[in-house]
């Protein structure tokens, strides 16, 4: 006889069926896609202060920062500028001048793009801290999430660059293929083809094997902050929680990647063709110079303002679910749900039914919450 309310297997008896606890985002039991979406919603909606203000604070400093690297790049070089532009026509420049001024803004372009690595660091680590708390039905400050989040950057940087070193540096050493051939074929136009060859083959080939690394070790950022591990450590966990899961890991992170898109190309329509049209219809039928700049700086603020929000909204909601795809998997593999439940102060969920689950364990090296 089918069992209809036991919370056993069929013919166990009648009975109610225990429902796991919830004190958050989830329920605290092996999480189903849509608990991982909605949860992600869940806890964008439930902190959007947090997330807001951190956001805020790390792309304007990040923005400072490297304004400020350019500026100063062109200050130094000013007068070689300067010089270029007085060159009397038919002149070539002088690679006094010409050098001095490729150096300092390759110098600028290089510190813009450790800043923006930091920055993209830093807002990770906080969308992380935030999953952390929004499991357990918590939600910290801004400055607690501040606190948690900035002493987590470098393990966050170190885990990040050995993932870059691994998925990169086959590339750049298959982009070198062509051009040493080039240089060693002497024109030959066959041995240049047969480099270009190689080249395409070895992308076929590195392709899937980046995407196997990327999502093998995709849980690590999570392990960085929920158990504070240092980069090498971190990857191993994620190496561990990914196994027997990597499709469905990538297919997750892959839904939650067009969703967030999806959302975020919608929310900047109104700001970008609003911002146009309501600027065409402020300028005069006959408008003077000055009669066009504001309209322009108008639509210019409004199509801003919606690539912020839709960057915002792309970069946080996957974060937020690579946390609880990271939560998911120990619940998995660890059955970490009792000791959640403990953590959160609720009734902790029914045993599992079949298997020899690992003992709930709080989060090594950081017990949970934090």
């Amino acid at each position: 006889m089918a069992n209809t309310s036991g919370w056993g297997p069929p013919g166990w008896g009648q009975g109610w069926v225990p429902q796991p606890p919830k004190p958050g985002v989830i329920p605290l039991a092996p999480l189903a896609v849509g608990d991982i979406l909605g949860g992600g919603f869940s806890a964008l909606g439930r902190n959007r202060k947090p997330l807001l203000g951190m956001a805020a604070a790390i792309f304007l400093s990040a923005g400072l920062l490297i304004g400020t690297a350019f500026g100063i790049a062109a200050y130094v070089v000013f007068d070689h500028v300067r010089a270029l532009f007085d060159l009397p026509p038919g002149t070539e420049p002088d690679s006094g001048d010409t050098l001095p001024l490729v150096g300092a803004f390759a110098g600028a372009w290089l510190a813009s793009f450790v800043i923006a690595i930091v920055a993209m660091a830093l807002m990770n680590a906080a969308c992380l801290v935030v999953v952390q708390d929004a499991v357990l039905g918590l939600r910290p400050s801004f400055g607690e999430v501040w606190r948690r989040s900035s002493t987590r950057i470098p393990a966050m940087l170190g885990a990040q660059f050995l993932v870059c070193l691994m998925v990169a540096v086959p590339f750049l050493l298959l982009a070198l293929v062509p051009f040493a051939m080039a240089l060693t074929s002497g024109g030959d136009d066959y041995a240049v083809g047969v480099s270009f060859a190689i080249f395409f083959l070895g992308l076929l080939v590195l392709g899937p094997v980046a995407l196997w690394l990327y999502v093998r070790y995709s849980l690590a950022p999570a392990a960085v902050v929920f158990e504070g591990q240092g980069p090498a450590g971190a990857l191993r966990r994620s190496a561990e929680l990914v196994r027997g899961a990597w499709w469905r890991t990538l297919g997750i992170q892959l839904l939650v990647m067009i969703i967030a898109g999806t959302i975020g190309y919608v929310i900047s329509i109104p700001f970008t063709y609003g911002g146009m049209f309501s600027a065409m219809a402020m300028i005069p039928h006959d408008p003077a110079a000055s009669e066009v700049v504001g309209p322009a700086v108008f639509a210019a603020v409004l199509y801003l303002l919606g690539m912020v929000i839709s960057q915002f909204i792309s970069i946080v909601l996957p974060q937020l679910s690579i946390g609880l795809l990271y939560v998911d998997r120990r619940i998995r593999v660890e059955n970490l749900a009792p000791t959640l439940a403990e953590a959160a102060g609720v009734q902790p969920p029914p045993p599992p039914y079949s298997g020899q689950p690992y003992p709930g364990q709080p989060y090594p090296g950081q017990p949970y919450p934090g």
